[in-house]
């Protein structure tokens, strides 16, 4: 078996660009081994496939606005930051876009706060870059960064800019531990209420 066995094309107008109204009201396909048939049901019609003492495993990641852009304070050129892996409150790992003429010691300035600027510290072997927080007077951790000015990270098969919203709508219901710099993205469509039909009905969830 090999991984071009799973390639297929789907149609750019069927990829949605943003999420449904109501989040469990996307497609779900549902494949009944048993009866050799393949169903397509709404996501909110997943109670009716379990039954008492199952159990869902969910992934509570929160994600960060990881996304940050910034200028080289010697050229004005634009550079794009993504925040993979937190050193400390004022150094983080990330990746850069485009990374060949990011070099060690060189200064970027936050397009929209000037005044704070992010160091070049380090250049790791997988191409990566540890930068430091240079002016803290205005945030003082990369975290407090990231929440002022960072936008959601998202995939690239979402061909638009993400926005205020995607904050929002871009997290499950049962995010709680801040880390991910990608959506669990089949935990999107779980609703409050959807999470609170399945507990109620005696399915175990962790």
């Amino acid at each position: 078996m090999k991984t071009s066995d799973f390639d297929y094309n789907i149609p750019e107008r069927l990829i949605a660009q943003f999420p449904c109204r109501k989040r469990d009201e996307c497609r779900l396909m549902y494949i009944d081994r048993p009866n050799h048939s393949i169903n397509h049901d709404k996501f909110g019609d997943l109670p009716g496939l379990l039954k008492p003492g199952d159990r869902l495993v969910f992934n509570d990641t929160k994600v960060l606005p990881a996304r940050i852009f910034c200028c080289k304070a010697d050229t004005g050129a634009k550079i794009e930051l993504l925040f993979t892996e937190r050193i400390s409150d004022i150094s983080w790992k990330v990746l850069a876009k485009p990374a060949k003429r990011l070099k060690k010691n060189l200064r970027l300035f936050i397009e929209d706060i000037p005044q704070v600027q992010l160091e070049v510290n380090d250049i790791y072997e997988d191409g990566g870059r540890m930068v430091t927080l240079c002016n803290n007077r205005v945030v003082a951790t990369i975290e407090e960064l990231l929440d002022r000015s960072g936008r959601i990270p998202l995939p690239p098969y979402i061909k638009r800019e993400s926005g205020q919203s995607d904050k929002e709508t871009y997290q499950t219901v049962y995010a709680a531990n801040a880390g991910a710099i990608a959506s669990p993205t089949a935990g999107l469509h779980f609703t409050d209420g959807l999470m609170k039909k399945i507990n109620d009905m005696g399915v175990s969830t962790s």
